[in-house]
């Protein structure tokens, strides 16, 4: 019954799949799916460093002869260098993206009370320092027909290490003089694959038409453009908001009179107020998003990973009056190791300036194992290993509606499945099964129908259903699912009367 219910909710969704086609006359003759992108590259290496720190010292004194200090000292920083560089030629499509983060930190606490019955002191010091480095590789190699290899490596490594002490007198026991605790996480991916078509950014076209028009309304440049004048204009956009600079205004000052210098050369701007200005800075800054992409891409290939996590925590302890100090060390690690087969296709139709349709399909297995090894002390050492192969796939269509530059909706459609068998080795040979499938609808956007009345929506739901299956060894079996309807919505109307 509850597939059933399943079945029903998830049909509306395949449904709307194929019957929402809505499509719309364009009156302009240029095609977005008709823009190609010159050759550019984009490059920056920033670098920001932070420091700070913030200490307070109390003092207490009463006339029963008490007293008591507190001090607190806090100082932490942190450093981050990012890469960043984004690539597109005839015969090549990549991005490259390298950050390096560390922080650290340090804190000191004391504490000294003085009373007719008692005196006590304590210190309690606290480091802190953690690393991360980060990088990822999208590149794809193309030949004349438009075939293509693309790889994809990926690297994630952070390391953490805490360490405090602790110093009292009077002790209370068990006393506890100092922790260390260590984390490190390596994960590694290396993504191979072939295939065929491309997809082009085209927002940088869909800018210009944005600009030519507002300015055409205003009898600020000449009606009845060529494409070739658009494919010029949208050309100079896209070599222009891929030039580095290092001041934001001076950036904008730049962009704009290179935009009007453009027009002036073109032949085509007639006049050249306040207005116009305006208008120009207005749209530049404004009516440059979403993004719009053409094309196709058809590709499958393997994508072996690795990843490796280990956290350890060593602590001393003094257990009574009089007694050495005494260590005691817990941790786990935890090695993954992966290899997807996959397959996907993605299509970017832009039907026309306000319309865009987008079709994502994926399909993929996975063959993954899991060795996870707890140590609770010196002499025990526990163990599990977990086969775990699963097959997945995806299908998502994206509907766009962008009338203007400041109204947007998006209808996102997705379902999917993800079927699981996992095989406890460790475990009295444990055997799981378990099916997951997945539905949502998610419609979401701005949309400004006048200067008075503007309307922000998102609404959307999921539902998911799981159906397990769990055998261990040869006496427990169990059978059981699960049923998940998740709906909401958040909605904002302003409406401005006087």
């Amino acid at each position: 019954m509850k597939m059933h219910s399943f079945s029903i909710k998830s049909s509306v969704f395949i449904a709307l799949f194929f019957i929402f086609t809505i499509q719309v006359q364009a009156q302009q003759h240029y095609k977005l799916a008709d823009y190609v992108n010159p050759d550019f590259r984009y490059h920056s290496l920033d670098f920001t460093l932070n420091l700070n720190t913030n200490n307070n010292l109390s003092h207490y004194e009463f006339d029963n002869s008490s007293l008591f200090k507190n001090s607190y000292s806090n100082f932490n920083g942190n450093l981050n260098v990012a890469y960043y560089q984004i690539k597109n030629t005839v015969r090549y499509q990549g991005t490259q993206s390298i950050r390096l983060y560390t922080e650290g930190s340090w804190h000191k606490s004391f504490s000294d009370s003085h009373t007719s019955q008692s005196n006590y002191t304590s210190t309690n010091q606290l480091r802190n320092f953690y690393t991360q480095l980060y990088y990822t590789s999208t590149n794809r190699f193309y030949n004349a027909r438009k075939q293509f290899l693309e790889i994809i490596p990926e690297m994630n490594l952070n390391l953490q290490r805490d360490r405090y002490t602790y110093d009292a007198n009077p002790m209370y026991y068990p006393f506890n003089t100092q922790g260390i605790s260590k984390s490190n996480d390596l994960t590694f991916g290396l993504s191979v694959m072939i295939g065929m078509g491309r997809i082009e950014n085209v927002e940088n076209a869909r800018l210009a038409l944005y600009m030519l028009n507002d300015l055409q309304k205003r009898g600020d440049v000449k009606k009845n453009l060529s494409n070739e004048q658009v494919d010029q204009l949208a050309r100079f956009i896209t070599k222009l908001r891929n030039k580095r600079f290092f001041d934001s205004r001076l950036r904008n000052i730049a962009e704009i009179t290179a935009v009007d210098s453009l027009l002036t050369a073109m032949g085509i701007r007639e006049h050249a107020g306040a207005g116009y200005f305006m208008t120009l800075n207005d749209d530049w800054n404004y009516a440059n998003g979403p993004i719009r992409q053409s094309g196709h891409r058809f590709a499958f290939g393997v994508t072996p990973g690795y990843s490796y996590d280990l956290s350890e925590i060593t602590q001393d302890n003094i257990l009574n009056s009089g007694d050495p100090s005494t260590r005691t060390v817990s941790g786990d690690k935890t090695h993954f190791t992966a290899l997807d087969f996959v397959a996907y296709y993605y299509l970017e139709r832009p039907v026309s300036l306000t319309w865009q349709h987008s079709t994502r399909v994926s399909l993929g297995f996975q063959l993954k194992k899991q060795v996870h090894n707890v140590v609770t002390d010196p002499t025990s050492d526990f163990k599990n290993t977990v086969n775990n192969p699963n097959l997945h796939v995806s299908l998502e269509k994206i509907y766009g509606y962008y009338p203007n530059s400041r109204t947007s909706l998006a209808l996102d459609l997705k379902l999917g499945g993800l079927y699981e068998m996992q095989k406890q080795l460790d475990a009295g040979e444990a055997k799981n099964h378990d099916l997951t499938l997945y539905a949502s609808v998610v419609l979401s956007g701005n949309y400004y129908f006048s200067p008075r009345l503007r309307l922000n929506l998102n609404v959307g739901a999921n539902d998911i259903y799981e159906h397990l299956d769990d055998l261990i060894g040869t006496s427990g079996h169990s059978v059981g699912y699960s049923n998940s309807w998740n709906p909401g919505f958040s909605l904002s109307l302003r409406y401005s009367i006087f």
